[in-house]
């Protein structure tokens, strides 16, 4: 009898300590979304007021996940011997310290070190980041082992409530105290996030003894796998839509004369629908067709930017434009979700055994394929946004998710004639 109270009382205490370490990845995740999503509104016309153009801070915006895509195939390899608890804390803390000093940049007042502080600090908040998000999707698979799906569907929706308040509390505060006010507050509230995943998360238990050209052996056979590759892709795919929207709504939305706060209003619209992620986690552990979901994801996206353009030749309405970013939060919900669990399941569906290699590859993967699209889209939509203005901009976002639409209609054929 002492033998099953005991045993009840050691699985109670998991089960806390993994609530404990779950919230603490779901805090970290909030605030770096709320930080990253109130440079949509607000950084734009701040930076042209420095005197950079609607290419060049293209460039600044898209520099965050770009410093993403190149330390997190790095982080992915050597995780292990960093260690899953000091990368999430240091990340954390980076993630915080960053965007309290990008916010008072605003007192730097010449073109050339504005610029150059922006990138400098862009880039550091991009690497702390990449750190504790690593370290956060590896952690993660341990928390909700046997439903994968259902736990990245959850910090995705943490994400995505970040990424819905973020540019309304970030245009209230910046009418209300100024420029600086909502990126020192929730720098300040992610240092201290920091502090709290040092006293809460257990320590290391991963086995820091591991070859390191086990993992690169590791990755190398799971490249090798065709279909990797194409849930890369669309794993690219979707990271480009909200960056390049980042870039190039805001003024966009000048045409219909809207105030600081009702800007901010537009953007949350963009999150609105993919609140229901864990809905389509939950679908795709249950049904098991995340071909499916990515096709309906892929035609969902295409309407949706259509709509948003809207498609050159359709005189620009706000009503349509409102209605296009509400599919569009419906559509990338689905594309996030889809994307990784396809790659997951790709790779154990090829006889790869699921292991602390496959679980980075699948965090070290998505991030990075989320970043090259992250990177390049604010960066093409600057120069199509200037070159060419918003309509026809959009038609970037267009093929690459008819590619989309082409590539998972020939998989779920192929899938239903087994």
């Amino acid at each position: 009898m002492e033998n099953v109270v005991s045993k009840n009382s050691c699985i109670s205490q998991n089960r806390i300590s993994q609530i404990k370490v779950f919230l603490c990845m779901c805090l970290a995740n909030f605030l770096q979304n709320v930080i990253a999503s109130i440079n949509g509104p607000l950084y734009p016309p701040e930076a042209e007021s420095k005197g950079l153009s609607p290419a060049t801070y293209g460039v600044v915006l898209s520099f965050f996940r770009f410093v993403m895509l190149v330390f997190g195939p790095i982080f992915g390899v050597y995780m292990e011997k960093i260690g899953l608890k000091r990368a999430f804390v240091i990340g954390v803390f980076l993630n915080g310290i960053s965007p309290v000093l990008f916010g008072l940049l605003d007192f730097v007042d010449s073109y050339t070190p504005y610029l150059i502080l922006s990138l400098l600090l862009r880039g550091f908040e991009g690497f702390g980041a990449i750190l504790f998000l690593c370290s956060m999707f590896m952690m993660s698979t341990t928390v909700f082992h046997g439903r994968v799906a259902m736990s990245f569907a959850i910090l995705q929706t943490v994400f995505l409530v970040g990424n819905s308040i973020g540019p309304l509390l970030g245009s209230l505060l910046n009418s209300s105290f100024g420029y600086a006010a909502p990126y020192i507050l929730f720098g300040i509230l992610q240092m201290i996030t920091s502090v709290l995943a040092a006293w809460t998360l257990p320590k290391d238990t991963l086995n820091t003894s591991s070859s390191i050209s086990n993992s690169l052996r590791g990755y190398l056979e799971i490249l090798k796998i065709p279909s990797v590759a194409i849930f890369i892709y669309a794993c690219g795919v979707s990271g480009t839509g909200p960056e390049f929207l980042t870039a190039i709504l805001e003024p966009n939305l000048r045409q219909f004369s809207l105030g600081k706060v009702e800007v901010g209003l537009v953007f949350c619209l963009v999150a609105f629908l993919q609140l229901v992620s864990p809905l389509w986690g939950y679908l795709i552990d249950i049904l098991k067709k995340p071909h499916l979901f990515a096709l309906i994801g892929s035609i969902v996206m295409v309407t949706a930017v259509v709509m948003v353009g809207p498609f050159p030749g359709i005189n620009p309405d706000y009503g349509i434009l409102v209605a296009g970013l509400v599919t569009f939060g419906l559509a990338q919900g689905i594309l996030s979700v889809s994307s990784i669990t396809n790659l997951r399941l790709s790779i154990m569906q090829n006889g790869i055994k699921e292991s602390m290699i496959s679980i980075s590859f699948v965090s070290m993967g998505y991030l990075t394929a989320t970043s090259v699209g992250a990177t390049i889209g604010p960066l093409m939509a600057g120069v199509l946004y200037q070159e060419f203005g918003f309509q026809n901009a959009t038609l970037f976002l267009i093929v690459g998710n008819l590619i989309l639409v082409h590539i998972f209609s020939n998989l779920h054929n192929r899938n239903n004639l087994k």
